[in-house]
């Protein structure tokens, strides 16, 4: 996967305009293009140290996507624009093409790739931090030259959290094809 990297902050300018997660599977795929688009930048490589755990994790989580399951979102994005184009970004694009067809099938296999590619991209050390959560907040502010905060470091993104928060976005969209479904039969 390569992009031009001469129209690369117009591409980069457009996508800023999407959800968070799009730029971060999006940031993946385009890793070496970016790095090379913005040679003064310095990069953190957010690694897992534990490939299983992370792989349950993104399971919990993200793993419907890469079903593509007949089910109520399915269903309430017939009549839900925004739901229907967050299905087809993430079933039909953002899992299949960044993890070769199937998450549950390359994960593992994409996420090893993806690491090595950004570890093998001869950034300097100053340039280039390779970073676990367990880390903490000292070596990912040191690395920019910030403050350590005093609070502790967060944990909250754990798949219960995420799920959680996800539940209740979902509500609002079904509540908007249920207000359509029902307006339409009038």
């Amino acid at each position: 996967m390569s992009i031009q990297t001469a129209n690369l902050p117009q591409w980069i300018s457009t996508l800023s305009l999407a959800t968070a997660s799009l730029l971060q599977i999006c940031n993946a795929l385009f890793a070496p293009e970016l790095i090379a688009a913005y040679p003064d930048a310095k990069v953190v490589l957010n690694v897992r140290r534990d490939v299983d755990a992370w792989y349950r994790s993104f399971e919990s989580t993200m793993g419907v996507f890469d079903e593509n399951p007949v089910n109520l979102d399915w269903v309430s994005s017939w009549f839900c624009r925004d739901l229907f184009w967050i299905r087809q970004c993430m079933n039909c694009t953002k899992i299949p093409l960044f993890f070769r067809g199937s998450f549950a099938k390359n994960g593992k296999e994409v996420y090893r790739d993806h690491v090595e590619l950004v570890r093998n991209t001869g950034l300097s050390p100053d340039r280039f931090l390779e970073w676990s959560a367990e880390d903490g907040w000292e070596p990912l502010c040191e690395f920019p030259g910030k403050p350590i905060p005093q609070e502790p470091f967060p944990s909250g993104n754990t798949p219960d959290v995420y799920n959680k928060r996800l539940a209740a976005i979902m509500m609002g969209y079904y509540a908007t094809a249920s207000e359509y479904t029902v307006s339409g039969w009038r």
